[in-house]
């Protein structure tokens, strides 16, 4: 019986360290001045580490922080330096000249490997124009099959931080990404309107659910999208 009276305070103790745990304290966590400092410090490996999340086979023994590593600090590597490239992109997929949309996003991956658009994009333009044989010759479902697996990864490292509330949104680094990664990872392709922007998140209203998303409310981190913004709008004022 002392023994059975001797547990129990044990139980107890056990129960309130884990009624105590903080909620998403399994979410990988974004320092982005961490990261900015690590890349400063040793962009060479940095490269090394997106070179190795966009190899043809994913190192298995891949940590996420080495993940996290090389998606966000891309972001300090190329700065926004391909979006020239992404508006010719865009430009070309309105009117319809999928080759020139095609040498666009090649321009763009040869900037910034892990531009989730640019990847979707050529992935889908490859994929449609496999029957012209200009195109069979150079590129096969192997190409369309590997940019679709790169965009995988960088939507589960996007996924990995956070659970889309408002109290632990998913981190981008472009606007786009939050597009992409609702219609290309999460499946829901119903969104209802444009996004509404608080502080430093924004926030799209869902019509539908998937197996990997519940809710009818997404949040995404978008502070350094704004950072980026406000170096854009500081480099422009200088010029003028």
């Amino acid at each position: 019986m002392k023994k059975i009276l001797s547990i129990i305070p044990m139980l107890l103790i056990a129960l309130s360290a884990s009624s105590q745990a903080i909620p998403g304290e399994n979410f990988s966590k974004i320092d982005y001045a961490d990261i900015k400092a690590k890349v400063i410090e040793s962009p060479v490996h940095v490269r090394e580490l997106i070179n190795k999340l966009c190899a043809e086979d994913e190192p298995a023994d891949m940590k996420m922080e080495d993940k996290i590593q090389a998606f966000y600090g891309q972001s300090y590597i190329s700065n926004d330096g391909e979006e020239y490239f992404v508006f010719q992109m865009r430009e070309a997929l309105r009117k319809g000249d999928k080759e020139a949309a095609l040498k666009s996003t090649d321009d763009i991956l040869h900037i910034n490997k892990l531009n989730l658009n640019a990847l979707l994009t050529r992935a889908n333009l490859i994929q449609q124009m496999m029957g012209d044989s200009a195109v069979s010759a150079k590129y096969s479902q192997k190409d369309v099959d590997h940019l679709n697996s790169v965009a995988k990864r960088v939507c589960e490292i996007i996924y990995s931080t956070g659970d889309g509330s408002a109290a632990y949104p998913y981190y981008v680094t472009k606007s786009n990404d939050e597009y992409d990664f609702i219609n290309f990872y999460l499946k829901i392709t119903d969104i209802k309107g444009a996004p509404q922007q608080i502080g430093n998140r924004d926030i799209f209203h869902l019509g539908t659910q998937s197996d990997l998303y519940k809710k009818n409310v997404i949040y995404f981190n978008v502070s350094r999208v704004q950072e980026l913004e406000k170096d854009l709008q500081k480099q422009q004022n200088e010029i003028f």
